[in-house]
């Protein structure tokens, strides 16, 4: 499927054209099969999949400690003490989880259902996009390519040892999927909500955002300019409620120490000098050394694509299936394959 050929039509003739209506009842059970089996493996082996770690306990704290009734603190975080409002990270994952323990009690296998039955949502979403795309074709390569989602070493990482990756996968898996529908003030109210929620779910989201944004914009053009502001949109007003609210709890500071310290201290490529300094401090040297940091930075990006061997398997087949087009020149740039 070439994706430029997006571009001559109105989302409302894509829509037309790609009924989910047509997908086959066998696909649907497989889906279901596959997606019910991971989530009742992973929650019977939970326990002996990943041991708690710091990730874990540091993004469940919050949330457990609302669930016992000590208020929305942390007594786990190393920016702030237990009497202060939780600020150390953003709130969404923490909320929506102390909900969860509302309903099914505080314990190492309810927490970690959470991120089991977030992740397959996401990829149930993924299937569901992909198919009303038509992006893959083969009912086999779908099944296949929600295998891959589940089995990658970045996915089972993230839902395995108690992150908050699920939930962030999940948003932009949702508004990937109102990308396919034609425009219409719901679609325009659904992607303001979920870019409001994304600098909610982590900060991290909002450059991640930008790049599909921009790569989404190069593929498929104004098509889909509109959708993307309305992302943005939110996104900005999210990020001033945020603000807002650690503002009227006296906690802004907070934040914003754990912004620029546990983000900035975190680079291996910031000198352990300077890694001592105060907030200010780090920025103030990020800002100067900007070339020189993100050529360190990207010179270790070799080592990280090296270390998922199921991503070098992947890169490997498009190689050759690349070649193989630019042979027989039927290669497109705008397509899937790249």
């Amino acid at each position: 499927m070439n994706i430029r050929s997006l571009n001559r039509h109105t989302r409302s003739a894509l829509a037309e054209s790609i009924q989910p209506t047509g997908i086959e009842g066998s696909e649907i059970r497989m889906i279901l099969v596959l997606l019910l089996g991971f989530f009742g493996i992973t929650l019977l082996a939970s326990a002996r999949l990943w041991p708690v770690w710091l990730d874990e306990v540091l993004l469940t704290d919050p949330a457990a400690n609302l669930w016992l009734g000590h208020g929305f603190t942390t007594s786990a975080w190393y920016y702030q003490t237990r009497d202060r409002f939780f600020a150390s990270n953003t709130p969404l994952h923490a909320v929506l989880l102390f909900g969860w323990m509302k309903m099914f009690g505080f314990n190492l296998l309810a927490v970690r259902a959470f991120n089991y039955l977030t992740m397959v949502g996401a990829t149930l979403v993924l299937w569901f996009t992909v198919y009303r795309l038509n992006l893959v074709a083969n009912i086999g390569n779908r099944l296949l390519m929600v295998a891959l989602i589940l089995l990658g070493e970045g996915a089972t990482l993230s839902y395995l040892s108690g992150r908050y990756d699920p939930l962030a996968i999940l948003l932009l898996s949702l508004a990937f999927l109102l990308f396919s529908f034609p425009d219409g003030w719901r679609i325009t109210a659904s992607l303001i909500g979920i870019g409001l929620l994304i600098p909610m779910a982590g900060f991290h989201l909002l450059p991640y955002a930008v790049v599909l944004s921009g790569l989404t914009f190069l593929f498929l053009g104004r098509s889909v300019l509109r959708n993307l502001l309305c992302l943005a949109a939110g996104a900005l007003v999210g990020m001033l409620a945020l603000f807002g609210l650690y503002y009227s709890q006296g906690v802004l500071d907070v934040f914003l120490t754990t912004l620029g310290g546990h983000s900035l201290s975190g680079l291996d490529v910031m000198p352990d000098s300077v890694k001592a300094l105060g907030t200010s401090e780090k920025i103030a040297y990020a800002l100067r050394n900007v070339p020189n940091l993100l050529l360190q930075r990207l010179s270790g990006m070799p080592q990280w694509f090296l270390q998922e061997a199921s991503f070098i398997c992947a890169v490997v087949a498009l190689v050759v299936v690349a070649v193989h087009r630019l042979r027989s020149e039927t290669f497109r740039f705008h397509s899937p394959l790249v």
